[in-house]
């Protein structure tokens, strides 16, 4: 290799070993789930959400319900009136898989 950070484009199970042997160019380690130097299209999701998010507010992770099959994110906003306040405001962001639910919660969040 020519000395490039290589990292996974999904975080790796506890005692498994990263392993690019036998693949030759950076199109055949993208394919296999790796990408050299940069980050995946799902850390940029999130760098997105987070640039966006108000002061105060914070997301929930990602879940997804077999029901509907759809991934779904939440940003919720600060609590106001303690204990007993109403609920936090909520935008949530739905798609057909993770990184569609995310985009779409970065869209929503620009509008606010």
């Amino acid at each position: 290799m020519s000395g490039r950070e290589v990292r996974p484009a999904r975080p790796l199970r506890r005692g498994t070993a990263l392993s690019c042997a036998g693949l030759e160019s950076d199109n055949e380690l993208t394919r296999a789930g790796v990408r050299l130097g940069g980050v995946n299209d799902r850390e940029q999701a999130w760098d997105t959400i987070h640039e966006r998010l108000p002061a105060g507010w914070r997301t929930a992770p990602p879940t997804f319900d077999p029901a509907t099959r759809l991934w779904s994110v939440t940003a919720l906003g600060p609590k106001l009136g303690g204990r007993r306040g109403r609920s936090p405001a909520t935008v949530t962001g739905e798609g057909p898989d993770e990184l569609a639910a995310l985009r779409n919660l970065a869209e929503r969040l620009e509008c606010l």
